[in-house]
């Protein structure tokens, strides 16, 4: 978990006992962790991605770019060979190549979020992959849903006109879509099952022709 205001990044086991991680990290806001156990931790007010090796807790900055306005959601591929960044005050979301050691290469700006006319950000925020390689990112429209060419091919509308803030998949099989919408969270069921990205990466899936 992000601890924001106290700067650090804490792991809490099933006793709800805290261990801190990482700390000096300003305003710690998303994070997520691949099968490898490798930590990614996005900081907003420096424009920069952060990794932590989970056995030395050392961390890096792996990203740093000022045309990211301001980093949050990070998730990774369904193959974990890729790390998006969702930019909540640009209108795009961004993809970088994981490397081995934690790394990450190959900026793309690839998904190009929906606005209203008029706005100037998409809001992005929180985010979550399904099995299929689609990715859901909240945003002030609502849940936008992203093919894997980085195409939006649907838009869930908010359940109330609030910050729709966060989104994962839950449930025995993975199959309800939950979102954090402000001072409520809800809930649906799909006809996809969602990929938690601390198991097993999920192959690609082929080309459709």
């Amino acid at each position: 978990a992000c601890q924001m205001h106290r700067n650090r990044v804490v792991a809490y086991d099933k006793d709800a006992q805290e261990d801190v991680i990482a700390e000096d990290i300003e305003q710690c806001n998303d994070i997520c962790v691949n099968a490898r156990g490798g930590i990614y931790v996005t900081e907003p007010p420096k424009h920069q991605v952060w990794h932590i090796d989970p056995s030395t807790h050392e961390k890096k900055v792996v990203a740093k770019d000022p045309a990211i306005a301001f980093p949050n959601g990070v998730r990774f591929t369904p193959d974990q060979s890729q790390l998006i960044v969702a930019d909540t005050r640009g209108v795009r979301l961004w993809e970088f190549q994981v490397h081995e050691n934690g790394d990450l290469a190959n900026r793309e700006a690839f998904f190009d979020a929906q606005i209203q006319p008029g706005q100037i950000d998409d809001g992005a925020d929180g985010m979550v992959v399904d099995k299929e390689g689609r990715l859901y990112c909240c945003t002030h429209l609502g849940l936008q849903v992203f093919d894997p060419a980085g195409r939006v091919i649907g838009i869930i509308n908010k359940p109330q006109n609030k910050w729709l803030a966060n989104v994962c998949f839950g449930g025995p099989n993975l199959e309800y879509l939950y979102v954090a919408n402000s001072d409520h969270v809800y809930r649906r069921k799909t006809k996809t099952q969602g990929v938690l990205s601390w198991q097993a990466p999920a192959p690609p899936k082929p080309p459709r022709l």
